[in-house]
């Protein structure tokens, strides 16, 4: 048996970096849109959100996993509107874009999650040195959050 080491560099933003770029979500509770922000901003949530889009999974799925609606003050669609925005920001922050269908169409799947409808898939566009995965033998798996 081996143990191994999985390290993963990927471009994290901000919730700042995100209100910036995407002013429109400014109305919202700001101190719900920017925990949200914070919980899917990680880059545990980056690699799972690879490795579903990968099986042709929403991305959101990492999310939607993970958080109960009904604990928001926030409209369910207006949070889960911008978890997918979100997502679709720090997908191609790190080189993956929106996955067409054959007539140009967002390709969009199910999300297996109560409350939860349909979501972007995404693929890879090029190797990225800001999102590369590196693994080796050793004994240790960790996870960075650096930029």
């Amino acid at each position: 048996m081996k143990n191994g080491v999985f390290t993963l560099n990927c471009v994290l933003p901000s919730a700042s970096d995100f209100v910036q770029k995407y002013p429109r979500v400014k109305g919202m509770n700001a101190v719900e849109r920017d925990a949200l922000l914070n919980q899917i901003f990680t880059a545990e949530n980056y690699n799972c959100a690879t490795c579903l889009s990968a099986i042709g999974l929403p991305a959101v799925t990492v999310i939607a996993n993970q958080i109960s609606l009904a604990n928001y003050q926030t409209k369910p669609d207006s949070l889960k509107r911008m978890a997918g925005l979100a997502f679709l920001y720090l997908m191609s922050l790190n080189g993956w874009e929106k996955t067409k269908k054959a007539d140009g169409v967002d390709a969009k799947a199910s999300i297996p999650c109560e409350g939860w409808r349909n979501g972007q898939i995404y693929h890879r566009t090029v190797s990225s040195s800001s999102a590369q995965i590196q693994a080796s033998e050793n004994e240790n798996i960790s996870f960075s959050d650096e930029n």
